[in-house]
C-alpha cells in the first residue's frame, strides 16, 4: 500500500484484454534432422505428455534411429 495525500490523483486501473490463448510447441531432434514437432493450442505439458511421448516412440521407429541413448 502507498502513500498518497487526499489532493492525489487515483491511479489509473488498465483494462484487461483477452490473450491469443496458449500455444506450446514439443519439439524432438537428433543430429540429422527433427524428428518430431508437435503444436498444441491450450493445453498443459501434464495432459499431453504420455501422447507426445508415444507419438515420438512411433516415430523413431518408422524413420529407423537406432540410438540406445533415445530409446
Amino acid at each position: 500500500m502507498e502513500y498518497h495525500h487526499k489532493e492525489s490523483p487515483q491511479p489509473k486501473k488498465f483494462k484487461t484484454h483477452a490473450s491469443a490463448g496458449k500455444v506450446m510447441l514439443t519439439v524432438f531432434w537428433n543430429s540429422e534432422c527433427v524428428v518430431l514437432a508437435d503444436l498444441e493450442k491450450e493445453t498443459t505439458i501434464n495432459s499431453r505428455y504420455v501422447e507426445t511421448l508415444t507419438a515420438l516412440k512411433r516415430r523413431i521407429e518408422q524413420i529407423g534411429i537406432r540410438n540406445e541413448t533415445l530409446l
